[in-house]
């Protein structure tokens, strides 16, 4: 059965049955979020200092050796990054985040901190303390620096069986909008962690619109590339 690539942006690429998980109501792939990074990451004035990870890679950089982890770590300047976006993914294929469910791990430097968000209460849990686990090893500047902590965020729980990708990314809008219009930045004090709460200002609603937004956006890529959806 056919399947073209129907809109592309940088790194990522979607096919037309990616678009049509986006269109809904159908839970969302690896490949979609890593195109909504794609579209967010300009949102930021200075994306240097902000890695948004594609879910195939931090998959990747969890199931690697700690030292082919480290190494490929370090091309990406994991060390010297201010806020690092992971997507968790409670699969256990070592070949890809399929999985079932979609939760998100927010890193801090400021903060020393991964700040959890999962959509379905702590359904992710054991998936996002094996990601911080590594993770925090990774981030690391220098041997012997304080291992950052663990918090879990509340979140408003999504009211469906799809959506968990779709909160992925309007997490990920949100908190990228915040730091814009902060002066701070993503520095913020340590220990404030009023930057990172989300629990009356995400909703159901808000998610919904993000999955339209996310739609329109493609379908105005597709339109560039004779595509019409």
């Amino acid at each position: 059965m056919d399947d073209p690539i129907v809109a592309s942006l940088c790194d990522a690429s979607l096919r037309s049955s990616d678009v049509h998980l986006i269109n809904g109501p159908h839970w969302i792939n690896d490949a979609v979020i890593a195109y909504a990074f794609e579209l967010l990451l300009p949102l930021e004035k200075n994306p240097s200092s902000i890695i948004l990870m594609t879910p195939a890679v931090a998959h990747l950089l969890v199931n690697l050796d700690q030292e082919s982890a480290l190494g490929l770590s370090a091309s990406m300047s994991l060390d010297k990054a201010e806020t690092v976006f992971i997507p968790v993914n409670d699969s256990i294929n070592l070949e890809s985040p399929g999985g079932s469910h979609w939760s998100l791990l927010v890193y801090s430097r400021t903060a020393n901190a991964f700040f959890y968000y999962d959509s379905l209460n702590k359904y992710n849990i054991s998936a996002a303390k094996r990601v911080y686990q590594r993770f925090a090893k990774l981030v690391q500047k220098h041997e012997g620096d304080a291992i950052p902590f663990f918090q879990e965020m509340d979140v408003q729980a999504q009211i469906n069986g799809y959506d968990c990708g779709v909160y992925v990314i309007a997490m990920t809008k949100l908190l990228l909008s915040r730091f814009s219009v902060t002066e701070a930045g993503v520095s913020g004090k340590p220990g404030d962690q009023s930057l990172w709460r989300m629990r009356t200002c995400l909703t159901p609603e808000t998610v919904a619109k993000t999955r339209v937004w996310l739609y329109e956006k493609v379908a105005e890529n597709a339109r560039m590339r004779g595509f019409l959806l």
